[in-house]
């Protein structure tokens, strides 16, 4: 029996690597590029796929959303709300060199240039963790106007009117509608930024008091078209995981689609915390792992091959993956002139061809 094993087993591999050498071939006419026939077990094997939040990510830094002074909107349909102009301005006078507010003055016809010359710069307060508010006073005509920006909340606290088309009265429920809109910004990944303005009377120096709201503009990256085509044709066929060395916010990233409702976000410092059987059962609860370095993706990408028993892909960093997977063609496992949708239908494919070829259990 033992003799009749040992002759088999070599013809039984020689189907294989001719099967293998066929596969490939096919995929090779598909515009699908794979180094061997390791690689087409290890795509089939695979139940996990680490994406780098680049891909998924606008990376462009800018006004997503405004409220002008209460309602938010998306900035494009800002000029439809009853303050936009004085909100605007305020944007303008004190962007202070900071590129996305900049952008959007602009954007908007209000630019800092121009607005600075007309309304010059006197003086300014600058942010302190205390206040958690910067102000500047520009001269207006033969008066000073104060310009506030900061947080809602400290913002708010300084004011006592509001400019809803004309000034009126702020009341606890405009405090709360704002409050909420920051809120609704900040859970979608945004860092909400409050605009308050007053005249100075003659002689008066305190300008941080009694002011008026003028709204809030919100800043920050925002999800692309990719996330959603790689939540819709991978995440049926496994697990994706979000990793990164920078520090996107939480709510960017749950935007995305690929972070479950109930699933934790991981930083650096905590997986330098865990020890590995730790870091498996995180990896277990966990769908994204911000800023972590290369050694940390390392030790995170072993993990997840762990709590999952099986092998783990990697788009965007070769560097945690057991096969890595370009789109762009490059010296990578495998190399696709497509999209999610053909890495789909390849790993589709390579199950497929395991289990035909009894590499793996039917519906492993």
């Amino acid at each position: 029996m033992q003799r009749i094993i040992q002759s088999v087993a070599p013809m039984r591999d020689m189907f294989y690597k001719r099967a293998c050498a066929k596969f490939l071939q096919q995929q090779k006419g598909r515009g699908v590029e794979i180094d061997d026939a390791g690689t087409v077990e290890t795509l089939g094997e695979a139940r996990t796929v680490v994406l780098d939040t680049a891909l998924v990510l606008e990376g462009d830094e800018r006004v997503r959303c405004a409220c002008a002074p209460l309602a938010p909107c998306p900035a494009e349909r800002l000029k439809k709300q009853p303050s936009w102009m004085m909100l605007t301005a305020a944007v303008a006078l004190g962007c202070a060199e900071y590129a996305p507010l900049e952008r959007f003055a602009q954007e908007m016809s209000f630019a800092p240039e121009r607005m600075a010359r007309q309304y010059p710069l006197v003086k300014r307060f600058a942010y302190d963790e205390e206040r958690c508010v910067e102000t500047t006073l520009h001269r207006e005509g033969g008066a000073l106007r104060a310009y506030t920006k900061g947080a809602p909340a400290s913002v708010l606290a300084l004011c006592d009117a509001v400019q809803e088309g004309k000034a009126r009265a702020l009341t606890d429920g405009d405090r709360d509608r704002a409050l909420d809109a920051a809120a609704l910004m900040e859970r979608e990944g945004l860092t909400a930024l409050a605009f308050a303005t007053k005249t100075l009377a003659d002689g008066e120096e305190i300008a941080e008091s009694g002011m008026t709201f003028l709204g809030m503009v919100a800043v920050g990256d925002a999800p692309n078209g990719e996330a959603e085509r790689y939540a819709r044709t991978l995440g049926a066929l496994m697990r994706p995981v979000l990793m990164t060395q920078d520090s996107p916010p939480e709510g960017l990233l749950r935007a995305t689609g690929l972070v479950r409702p109930q699933a934790g976000i991981l930083t650096g410092d905590a997986i330098a915390l865990l020890d590995a059987e730790g870091l498996i059962e995180a990896c277990d609860a966990c769908d994204a792992f911000i800023a972590a370095d290369e050694r940390q993706r390392k030790r995170v990408a072993s993990a997840l091959r762990a709590a999952g028993r099986s092998s783990v892909l990697a788009i965007g960093d070769a560097a945690c993956g057991d096969a890595s997977v370009s789109f762009h063609g490059g010296a990578a496992s495998v190399s696709i002139q497509g999209g999610p949708e053909m890495l789909a239908s390849l790993l589709r494919g390579c199950r497929s061809f395991l289990e035909e070829n009894g590499k793996i259990p039917t519906n492993k």
